[in-house]
């Protein structure tokens, strides 16, 4: 008796291999969608920002409240194999800015700190000391599809944050003496 079914990564004997093979397929095409769709939309959302006719830097501070999972496989790539368990906590910050070429990014800061209590220093509690270990600053995209997937649900808020910032820092400039009226933009964008 012959296979029952081929596919491009060999032949199968029995039916529910192959059923299994297939739902395994189709999971895993979904999941790379997913993937290649965030991926796609975060880089046009730096091209959009590209594009925005002011370019001042803007940050914003996504919290520590990540997968702390997250911190040893980064923290590794700095720190000593027996000091990433003793990491407080990863602080991401969002920002659009210049690389160091010059040219407005959307940029996501990674930074580790570690407990004052590792320090010698004494233990306050919630306000204890910490010590920042490993900072990391470079393009959202560039990052470990990880730290990407947590980041994307929040660039709707960093887009409000940002046109807040932009509609405040306008009237900020208007209302200096000898300021120019600002420019009327479209109302809805940045």
């Amino acid at each position: 008796m012959g296979p029952r079914s081929s596919s491009q990564h060999g032949e199968f004997h029995g039916s529910a291999l192959h059923q299994a093979v297939a739902s395994f397929g189709h999971a895993t095409r979904g999941v790379e969608a997913h993937r290649n769709r965030v991926s796609q939309d975060i880089k046009a959302l730096e091209t959009y920002l590209q594009g925005l006719p002011c370019q001042t830097p803007f940050r914003l501070c996504l919290g520590q409240d990540f997968d702390t999972a997250l911190v040893p496989p980064i923290a590794a790539k700095l720190l000593p194999a027996t000091e990433p368990e003793a990491a407080l906590g990863v602080a991401l910050v969002l920002a659009l800015g210049p690389n160091p070429k010059g040219k407005t990014r959307l940029l996501l800061e990674v930074s580790i700190g570690f407990p004052a209590s590792d320090l010698g220093l004494p233990d306050r509690g919630a306000n204890a000391p910490v010590e920042l270990r490993y900072r990391e600053c470079k393009p959202l995209i560039e990052h470990t599809w990880a730290i990407r997937a947590q980041v994307y649900p929040r660039l709707p808020e960093f887009l409000h944050a940002l046109a807040e910032h932009r509609q405040t820092t306008a009237k900020v400039i208007a209302t200096r003496p000898g300021a120019s009226p600002p420019a009327q933009q479209p109302t809805g964008n940045l």
